[in-house]
């Protein structure tokens, strides 16, 4: 994913028709969400910074083959408006990757830049990873976690019950 990133930097219709290519042949579902959402995206993206790699896409149809459900699958996210009249827009981005070894993200990424008089000013931005979270999970919450022995948490068992308790 850090690649295809990093390639779609600088996109260019070759670029575009090898990666359309390798989407169909993609077999981690993982990496084929997070491709095809982010090339769905700009598709339709009304970000003016983007507008090159919109002219590229705008031709390909993206098969539906890795549309899938956003709360298990990575994917990437762009919201946002421009006026061609006011020349001023925002827009955010967000980016959520999975690994296929884990039902929790790997790492999340959003980003809001602000489009004024033809240039962009990225008013924030914020990105986490981690890895080895399930562990922690399933240690709190799992069949042998912290959270599945009623003692274990129980707060209130050496308190002495006061006049307003009653």
């Amino acid at each position: 994913i850090a690649a295809f990133l990093g390639v779609m930097r600088c996109p260019c219709h070759k670029t575009i028709r090898v990666i359309k290519d390798a989407l169909k042949r993609e077999k981690v579902n993982q990496v084929g969400s997070f491709v095809w959402s982010y090339l769905k995206a700009k598709q339709g993206s009304m970000n003016p910074a983007e507008r090159n790699l919109q002219m590229l896409l705008k031709w390909h149809v993206l098969s539906r083959k890795f549309d899938r459900d956003p709360r298990k699958f990575s994917r990437f996210t762009e919201w946002g408006s421009f006026s061609h009249d006011d020349n001023f827009g925002t827009h955010v981005e967000d980016a959520v990757v999975f690994s296929p070894d884990s039902y929790l993200p790997r790492s999340a990424y959003t980003n809001l830049t602000v489009n004024l008089f033809g240039q962009s000013v990225n008013l924030f931005e914020i990105g986490v990873r981690a890895e080895g979270l399930d562990t922690m999970i399933d240690n709190l919450f799992g069949p042998e976690g912290y959270f599945t022995n009623p003692n274990a948490y129980n707060f209130n068992k050496n308190r002495k019950p006061s006049t307003n308790d009653r």
